[in-house]
């Protein structure tokens, strides 16, 4: 998973404690209240910061990483469906955010302490915090209170909202990321559901150049130059120094540009060869570069199989095919290569030195 968003952990993670003697080993367990859903910890090692729930209800819990011991818990208010968020815990080392059908704001100075709370719909997606620490981007559920929001962490305030997905319809499709953020801005996905089956893109300016509150400054739709993506929305990743975005969808990709009132769709493409939905199959399918974008997906013609499809920030693309069903793929730290595994096996892709023609051969 990439590291611009937060880094969950499963139920019952053996944590190593952190102090420079200690070899003792922890376990941060659910035992006492309800099933675990996500959970983060906190940049300095001090806190674990977990999302639990019945369903119905809601429950941020923090843990010392330490020792285990429980040192805040707050059971939501809201009790409307929750769902399973992909990403349902953010935190800094002062604070965190725990979503379910509301949003919880922590404080987690010396006593943690509940900030605020918002309801924000059912089946919420995911979360983001600027690099900054001083606001949070929610993709928030789809009922009359569901939507994007835009939260102050030094006071758990609101500072922004749009409504993002068409109320009151659910958003049970599976998408892995729906949200990234900037100090300067927040991207946000929703589904736009059947008959329509599309991908909305919706940025926030997160500091308008003349002052106030965030607002929104770009949304794609079903018409004009700003097209919707097809097919259900599925990732996001940030380009380079994120001053653009690439959004994959089921079945297109689009590049972003990030730059205030004059943000736009740099581009918008199908798959080569239109291959089929995910089916479930992948975890992340989508990561840049500062000059590439690459991106798997799952063939459903031709024999079944998974695909990659690489663009450059102009737009140019290439293919390959591997066998298996398509499952995660990464980037290396210097951006030469990808490494895409599926069902079947790992494939290297040189990412530099293309071939005149579209089609990719794999290096190993």
């Amino acid at each position: 998973m990439r590291s611009v968003r937060p880094t969950p952990f499963l139920p019952a993670l053996a944590l190593l404690a952190l102090a420079p003697a200690a070899a003792a080993q922890v376990v941060l367990d659910n035992q006492e209240t309800f099933p675990v859903d996500d959970a983060e910890l906190t940049p300095d090692g001090r806190l674990a910061v977990l999302r639990e729930h019945t369903g119905w209800q809601s429950q941020a819990r923090v843990l010392d990483a330490r020792t285990g011991a429980l040192v805040f818990e707050y059971t939501a208010n809201s009790t409307s469906i929750n769902g399973a968020a992909q990403d349902a815990v953010a935190a800094t080392n002062e604070r965190a955010v725990v979503i379910g059908s509301s949003a919880m704001v922590l404080d987690l100075g010396a006593q943690p302490a509940l900030l605020a709370e918002h309801p924000i719909g059912q089946f919420p997606r995911d979360l983001a915090i600027t690099p900054d620490g001083t606001k949070v981007v929610i993709r928030g559920g789809s009922d009359f209170q569901g939507g994007l929001y835009v939260l102050d962490l030094a006071s758990g305030a609101q500072l922004a909202f749009a409504p993002g997905l068409p109320a009151p319809v659910p958003a049970m499709s599976f998408d892995v990321d729906s949200v990234v953020a900037t100090d300067r801005h927040g991207v946000l996905l929703s589904w736009v559901p059947p008959p329509a089956d599309r991908a909305q893109v919706t940025v926030f300016d997160l500091q308008p150049p003349g002052g106030g509150a965030p607002a929104v400054v770009f949304e794609t739709g079903p018409g004009g130059p700003a097209l919707d993506q097809l097919g259900a929305p599925h990732d996001l990743t940030l380009v380079g120094d994120g001053g653009h975005v690439a959004v994959r969808s089921e079945l297109s990709v689009a590049l972003y540009r990030l730059d205030g009132t004059s943000t736009s769709q740099v581009w918008h493409k199908r798959l080569w060869g239109a291959p089929g939905p995910f089916g479930g199959s992948a975890l992340d399918s989508i990561e840049a570069t500062a000059e590439r974008v690459a991106t798997i997906s799952r063939r459903s013609s031709g024999g079944p199989g998974a695909q990659l499809d690489v663009f450059d920030l102009a737009g140019n693309q290439w293919y390959g095919a591997m066998l298996g069903d398509p499952h995660d793929l990464e980037i290396t730290p210097d951006g030469t290569r990808v490494l895409v595994r599926t069902s079947s096996g790992v494939y290297l892709f040189d990412l530099v030195n293309l071939p005149t023609t579209q089609q990719l051969t794999p290096l190993d």
